[in-house]
């Protein structure tokens, strides 16, 4: 049944502690995901037997997975939320933990099928409840400060996730080189299980606002979803939020393999880049965090767009003979932008769109950015087996199947700043 939230009659700030526990629930939620992506799903996957074309897909399934984003729309119609939000929440992370206890099995057809369902599983169930999740949270901040408290999540996950990357890339080394790679697997299950503990506390102990039926304002998710398509700005983000996800699949899930395999980078380097993208991401969100308070988010996306694309110029001329130099310089660009994206990416959408429909607008990018951008690794995954096969050259060069797909990442986010440019026209309440 729709609800609608009910006003507080008093002034006193009744879900200040809960903004906190959001910003520690992203945080250790982030550490979760540090370790089941990257080079650290690469090293694993390495163990029950994955190959690097399908560890590029399992690292895309986290966006199909947006997929079951529908499901929020349906939770955000059953309030209060947080009862489907914290069990499905503490479930995923409790199977993302067992996920680094396969390779003791051995590995082999049957395990490496074990650890494909078990992710899928996961991702799927940290997707069902994403949008409600976001809107359960947002609707504690007023309108005109959603861009800073969106900086300060973003900025708390990046503190933690900078230390603990850089800690657990030198544990995995140590482990490695003491040929106890299993005793590595294990600590960081040990560590998954311990973040999704707290976690879970995190939840529990927020607030949520308190619902009421509303009979004479129910709104149908099929009339919401109408309503959307009627949103020509909602639209003209829908594009934009397109174009994002094509460039978002076409190049980045190749690059965890990349650094390991082609660029040949130990996995404490690759912990250190790990911390260099997080220093530079958690400015760039602190920084834009505070524009957001004086300029549009619309403004923002403008300018991060364009920082993305260039920074997959600069991945274009990224290779094994410069990689060490070239590759954090690609990252730091990357992040900037990123950071900034961030920041704006879903207030510019709560701005564009009633409060009614903000579930199934989330959802619905979400979703549509998902199966984008999973397709579009998929599609692009032959090329690296193909040039892997070759021996990546092509025509004499030496050409590696990441410089390629770069050249499409770049020009796909370009052409998204214009579109952002041409097709969003939405006015912003900066009060």
């Amino acid at each position: 049944m729709k609800t609608e939230i009910i006003e507080e009659d008093s002034k006193k700030d009744i879900y200040k502690s809960s903004r906190v526990l959001y910003w520690i629930e992203c945080a250790f939620e982030y550490l979760i995901n540090i370790l089941c992506g990257g080079a650290f799903l690469a090293k694993l996957t390495g163990a029950v037997g994955i190959s690097d074309g399908m560890t590029a897909i399992m690292t895309s399934i986290v966006s199909f997975a947006a997929l079951a984003q529908f499901a929020s729309i349906y939770i955000s119609h059953r309030a209060p939320v947080k009862r489907f939000v914290i069990p499905i929440m503490f479930i995923s992370h409790a199977l993302m933990a067992g996920m680094f206890l396969l390779p003791f099995i051995g590995g082999g057809g049957t395990v490496a099928a074990i650890f494909f369902i078990t992710f899928l599983v996961a991702r799927f169930m940290v997707s069902s409840i994403a949008a409600v999740k976001v809107t359960w949270f947002f609707n504690l901040v007023p309108d005109n400060k959603r861009g800073a408290f969106a900086a300060i999540a973003n900025g708390s996950s990046l503190v933690a996730g900078t230390v603990f990357s850089l800690v657990a890339g030198f544990v995995i080394d140590e482990f490695e080189a003491a040929g106890n790679l299993e005793g590595a697997f294990l600590t960081l299950s040990l560590c998954i299980l311990a973040f999704a503990a707290i976690n879970l506390l995190t939840l529990l102990f927020s607030k949520e606002k308190p619902y009421a039926n509303s009979s004479d304002k129910k709104e149908k998710i099929s009339e919401s979803f109408k309503s959307l398509l009627k949103n020509k700005n909602y639209m003209g983000l829908f594009v934009v939020q397109v174009l994002v996800s094509v460039a978002g699949g076409i190049a980045m899930p190749f690059f965890g393999t990349y650094q390991i395999n082609e660029l040949g980078f130990t996995v404490s380097f690759v912990a250190i880049i790990t911390a260099i993208q997080s220093t530079v991401k958690l400015l760039s969100v602190t920084v834009f965090g505070k524009i957001s308070l004086n300029k549009s988010h619309r403004s923002i996306i403008l300018t991060a767009l364009p920082l993305i694309g260039l920074s997959y110029f600069i991945a274009i001329f990224t290779a094994p003979q410069n990689g060490s130099v070239l590759y954090p310089i690609f990252i730091i660009v990357f992040y900037i932008g990123l950071g900034g994206y961030n920041v704006s990416d879903t207030n510019i959408l709560l701005a564009t769109v009633p409060e009614a429909q903000q579930t199934s607008a989330l959802s619905l990018n979400a979703a549509a950015s998902g199966v984008i951008t999973f397709f579009t690794t998929v599609a692009a995954s032959p090329l690296i087996e193909f040039m892997q096969s070759r021996g990546n050259e092509i025509f004499g060069f030496t050409v590696y199947a990441q410089q390629i797909l770069s050249v499409f990442a770049s020009l796909l986010y370009f052409a998204a700043a214009i579109c952002m440019k041409a097709l969003v026209k939405t006015s912003e309440n900066r009060t």
